[in-house]
């Protein structure tokens, strides 16, 4: 009986430290959080078939560790129901939906919202603060540097990156010149998200740097002679 005490105990040793393992491996927080429970359920009944007897010290902190990732992983679950798009706005997101999980989604969008902007209305003002990181989803706007035309912007478009990642103020005046729907973001809230969940920062960085990339391309081929005249941007900081 003793012997395959032992056995049993040697085997949900092995197993729990190979769950352990696994969980490290795993990128996606909602998985993690399931998987180390149950490593972690694992290790309490390890712990319990031990020779001298239960080790009680780690049953308990092992039991306040399962607390806290189920405590976790139900309000990741509020946030995963929580997430409501409709097909309009899912195509607005997609790059971003790529990226991250429902409950990651949902989160970012608490820090904004969307909104319906009418022509004539400013984004954002060469020199003044910007509050918003800003993706235009439909609609188009007009971007002024030293009261010149530089580009006209549409869908898919960032406003105010720059600022966003800088700090600095607006290096652009953006007007809406036929209505926009925009999705909002406040900027001192998406970067407190970011400090938090290092997988949304990667992907808003990701989508700024594409953004950035072909913002600096654009600029070059302006650059160029060319007699289109001014062409399309991917928007101003």
């Amino acid at each position: 009986m003793h012997e395959s005490s032992g056995y049993f105990g040697l085997i949900v040793g092995n197993l729990t430290y190979i769950v352990v393992g696994i969980s490290w491996l795993l990128t996606n927080i909602m998985w993690l959080r399931i998987v180390a429970v149950i490593g972690l359920c694992l290790e309490i009944t390890y712990m319990s078939q031990q020779p001298g007897g239960p080790v009680w010290t780690t049953m308990g902190w092992d039991t306040v560790f399962i607390t806290i990732n189920l405590v976790q992983l139900a309000i990741l679950v509020r946030d995963r129901l929580s997430l409501k798009l409709t097909k309009e706005e899912r195509v607005y997101l997609a790059p971003v939906l790529e990226r991250l999980d429902k409950a990651q989604i949902a989160r970012m969008l608490r820090t904004g919202g969307w909104k319906t902007l009418e022509p004539g209305t400013m984004i954002t003002r060469e020199g003044d603060p910007v509050a918003d990181l800003t993706l235009i989803c439909a609609g188009r706007a007009e971007v002024k540097v030293h009261d010149a035309i530089l580009a006209h912007v549409g869908p898919g478009v960032f406003i105010g990156e720059i600022a966003f990642t800088t700090g600095r103020p607006a290096t652009a005046s953006v007007m809406v010149t036929e209505t926009v729907r925009i999705l909002a973001l406040d900027q001192a809230k998406l970067r407190q998200l970011c400090k938090q969940d290092q997988q949304i920062a990667s992907a808003i960085y990701a989508l700024i740097g594409g953004g950035l990339a072909d913002k600096m391309h654009a600029s070059n081929e302006r650059m160029q002679p060319s007699p289109a005249g001014a062409g399309e941007a991917t928007g101003p900081g």
